[in-house]
């Protein structure tokens, strides 16, 4: 998006001759060219441009995010357009998921960007519709039948599933609402979940998602 909120397209390949970082050790240095090309979103006219980055591994670190402690790999990358500096990306990668667990990025522009991974492994949305719908019931039965610090657990393949009830409230209506934890593992991999529900006559529904309380 741009700063009108227009959607934009556009890709990036990589020009023969580049080197190639992987597989990642200390001290590595490289250098990559590439082949960008944009799509004005109200033109539909396309801008074509070359860049090329220089790569780093400066240094190994134990890094500490919400999702966890990891062991990483420091890559630092500057990009360029002819001779000017438009861009440096920093990651720590953590060979133990296989993705990064940080990022810093900073602007020619004077911008910075910093985000830590909160969370890994299978996402909700992204597992299939027979595991979506496994998960849904599984949700359901543990909210309604076990006590708060119980998990329901249930398996579809290589995915295992574990709702956990946490707490229990009535609110001023008279509504019944409980916090739960689901826990997605999948490949020794797990993704972690809160979330609330309240009680309606169709069962337990997405706090976000009751429409209106006060009518149930």
């Amino acid at each position: 998006m741009n700063k009108q909120d227009q959607k934009r397209s556009g890709s990036t390949t990589l020009k023969a001759g580049s080197e190639d970082i992987w597989p990642l050790e200390y001290g590595d240095h490289v250098r990559i060219s590439t082949r960008s090309s944009n799509t004005d979103p109200v033109t539909g006219e396309v801008n074509e441009y070359d860049q090329w980055l220089t790569c780093t591994v400066p240094a190994t670190e134990t890094v500490e995010v919400p999702a966890g402690t990891f062991d990483t790999y420091v890559i630092e990358c500057s990009r360029y357009y002819k001779q000017w500096w438009m861009q440096t990306t920093k990651w720590w990668y953590a060979p133990e998921i296989g993705f990064y667990v940080k990022r810093d990025r900073s602007w020619n522009s004077g911008e910075d960007h910093s985000e830590e991974l909160v969370t890994y492994g299978p996402a909700p949305a992204k597992i299939a519709k027979s595991a979506q719908d496994l998960l849904a019931r599984t949700v359901q039965q543990s909210l309604e039948t076990n006590n708060s610090g119980d998990a329901k657990t249930a398996s579809i393949g290589a995915l295992d599933i574990a709702v956990t009830p946490l707490k229990t409230v009535q609110t001023d209506k008279g509504v019944w609402c409980r916090t739960y934890r689901q826990e997605l593992t999948a490949r020794n991999r797990t993704s972690s979940q809160i979330k609330s529900a309240c009680r309606t006559n169709d069962g337990w529904v997405l706090e976000d998602d009751v429409p209106d309380l006060a009518t149930q």
